[in-house]
């Protein structure tokens, strides 16, 4: 009798788990959580939007950072939006600092070695900030100021 019940509990991290309840409970909750983490990434994480086409590149006065900038169709329900990767020249370490709806071809120009203006943004790039449209609560749905030939950036190719 005594091993029939050592083989219906679990040993988890030093706690043994008798109830079948208890042990469905965990891998529900472990599930909920891996579902969670993933919703997150996809809909608020700026890092898990859309790749797009890309742009044009630009690179910082100093040639220490590039910014790509990405056109993401919206397709026949949604406009268009555009996407902007920073890149650390040296480490190639790439991060998304702008996301924004509507927009086709957002005007870039670098402030400073660190100060970028994307579009109607304004970020420094060494403190880490970020434009989402999503986190924006003053965002108004009009297309901000785009790339003109007046204007034009350093370009690489």
């Amino acid at each position: 009798m005594h091993n029939l019940f050592i083989l219906k509990c679990i040993n988890i991290g030093g706690f043994i788990l008798k109830n079948r309840l208890i042990k469905v409970g965990i891998i529900f909750l472990i599930l909920m959580s891996s579902l969670t983490g993933c919703i997150y990434y996809k809909f608020f994480s700026l890092q898990g939007v859309p790749k797009g086409e890309l742009i044009r590149k630009v690179e910082s006065p100093n040639g220490e950072y590039v910014v790509k900038t990405y056109f993401h169709y919206g397709g026949s329900l949604s406009l268009d939006a555009a996407r902007g990767e920073l890149i650390n020249v040296q480490t190639n370490r790439k991060r998304n600092i702008y996301w924004n709806y509507p927009d086709t071809d957002p005007y870039i120009v670098w402030i400073d070695n660190d100060t970028i203006k994307i579009g109607n943004q304004t970020l420094n790039v060494n403190k880490g900030e970020t434009y989402d449209w999503r986190d924006d609560d003053e965002w108004e749905r009009e297309l901000p100021r785009q790339l003109s030939d007046q204007y034009p950036p350093k370009v690489i190719e």
